[in-house]
């Protein structure tokens, strides 16, 4: 597993796995896609540093060099409003790598 994924597999359990009280605790923060990430690059100086989809949604993960994180799913079917699904600090990158490929038998 490579940072990357790591740091992507931390953001899903933090940002998908709350427990509801915690989730209503959270205000729900959506906009158009560009004006998220333009306050993330602005304000935190967060870029995207892993992204994927979820079904039919874009899901990112922002961080910063000094280790805030966000993520933001975006959803096409709602005219691309993005929305902040979780926000915290210290990330780190593991420096795992993926398995290398299997070689072919033939």
């Amino acid at each position: 597993m490579t940072r990357l994924a790591a740091a992507l597999a931390a953001a899903l359990v933090a940002a998908f796995l709350m427990p509801a009280v915690q989730a209503q605790q959270m205000p729900l923060i959506c906009q158009a896609h560009h004006k998220i990430a333009d306050r993330l690059l602005q304000e935190y100086r967060e870029i995207v540093v892993a992204h994927g989809l979820a079904g039919d949604s874009l899901f990112e993960l922002f961080a910063s060099s000094h280790g805030s994180w966000t993520v933001v799913v975006t959803r096409p079917n709602m005219n691309n409003l993005a929305c902040i699904q979780g926000t915290g600090t210290d990330l780190s990158m593991t420096g795992n790598k993926y398995p290398p490929p299997k070689a072919d038998p033939a």
